[in-house]
C-alpha cells in the first residue's frame, strides 16, 4: 500500500489527528524497542514522526541499522486503531514548525485523553520528552493494517480504519 491508493485523504486525516502514535523497531537480534511520538507530519508520499531523542534511542538506532518500522496511531477515546509499517525509514532532522506542530499534536491528544477521564497533567507525563531535543523518523507506508478491536483487527487495511 501506499499514500495514493484510495484510502489516503481517510487515513492521513485520522493519522494527523492528534491520536497517540507509538513507534516500534528491533535489532539485529530481533529484540524489540518502542517510543511514544510526539506528532506526525506529511512529506509527500512520506510520513514524519517526531520523537524525543532521549527516550528513542534504542529506536533511532534499529532505524539507522535497518530502516524497518512500525507506527501504530491509536485515538485513546474510541479505540480506533491502525499500524503502518515501513522498511526505508530513515532518521531526519527537524523542520521549520515541527516544534510547533508537536505543541498542537500534545493539545489534541490531551482533548481526547479529557474526553475519557484523564487529566490534563496525566497527559503532559504522557508526552514527557516534548521540551527536549527532537528528531523525526521518515518513512513510506508500505503496508497497513487495522488495529482497532473486533473481528477485523490485524487484518489488512482496506479502507480507512
Amino acid at each position: 500500500m501506499s499514500l495514493d491508493t484510495p484510502i489516503a485523504a481517510d487515513l492521513l486525516a485520522f493519522v494527523t489527528s492528534g491520536v497517540s502514535i507509538g513507534v516500534a523497531s528491533s535489532d539485529a537480534a530481533l529484540n524489540p524497542h518502542v517510543v511514544r511520538a510526539l506528532g506526525v507530519r506529511v512529506e509527500g508520499p512520506r510520513l514524519v514522526v517526531l520523537v524525543p531523542v532521549e527516550q528513542a534511542r534504542d529506536v533511532l538506532h534499529d532505524v539507522a541499522a535497518n530502516a524497518g518500522v512500525a507506527v501504530v496511531f491509536s485515538q485513546p477515546s474510541t479505540h480506533r486503531t491502525c499500524q503502518l509499517k515501513g522498511i526505508d525509514a530513515r532518521i531526519v532532522p527537524l523542520a521549520s514548525g515541527d516544534r510547533a506542530l508537536a505543541l498542537a499534536y500534545r493539545e489534541a491528544l490531551a482533548r481526547d485523553l479529557g474526553e475519557v477521564g484523564y487529566a490534563p497533567a496525566f497527559c503532559a507525563a504522557l508526552l514527557d520528552g516534548i521540551d527536549g531535543e527532537l528528531l523525526g523518523i521518515a518513512f513510506t507506508p508500505e503496508a497497513a493494517f487495522t488495529g482497532t478491536p473486533g473481528p477485523q483487527a490485524g487484518q489488512p487495511l482496506e479502507s480507512a480504519p
